[in-house]
C-alpha cells in the first residue's frame, strides 16, 4: 500500500496462482506465425493443465491432416509435421484450418473447430 506521500508499507502478502482451478479452455479464433513474437502458434490457454492427455489434430480444406501434437511436442506454428504432405519448408499458406481437440479424460466428447491461420 502506498501513503499520500509516496512511501510504501513495509507488509507484503504472498500471492498463490491456482491454475488448476480453470475450468474453460480460450480457443483462438486465428493466429499469426510470422516469427514476430506475437501470436506465433496455435495456443490453447487450459488446454495442458485441464486436459493433459489431450491429442489435436489439425486438417486443411481438403480434410487432410497437417499436424498431430499433444503437450510433449511443440505447439502448431502454421507447418506441416505429416509426411505426406510435406512440400519444401513445410510451411502452410493462409486460410481456415479445422482441428479435433480429444480430451482423453473419459467424460468429455472431442471437440471440433476452425482456426484462420494468417501470413
Amino acid at each position: 500500500m502506498v501513503s499520500q506521500s509516496g512511501c510504501e508499507g513495509a507488509t507484503r502478502l504472498a500471492v498463490t496462482v491456482d491454475t488448476t482451478i480453470c475450468e474453460e479452455l480460450i480457443i483462438p479464433d486465428g493466429f499469426s506465425p510470422n516469427n514476430d513474437g506475437i501470436n506465433d502458434d496455435f495456443h490453447i490457454v487450459n488446454l495442458e493443465v485441464l486436459y493433459p492427455n489431450f491429442k489435436l489434430e489439425v486438417y486443411n480444406r481438403y480434410g487432410n491432416l497437417i499436424y498431430i501434437g499433444n503437450k510433449n511436442t511443440p505447439r502448431w506454428n502454421g507447418t506441416t509435421t505429416e509426411k505426406s504432405l510435406r512440400l519444401g519448408s513445410n510451411v502452410l499458406p493462409s486460410g481456415v484450418y479445422f482441428f479435433i481437440i480429444y480430451f482423453n479424460d473419459g467424460t468429455r466428447d472431442p471437440y471440433q473447430g476452425s482456426v484462420y491461420l494468417n501470413r
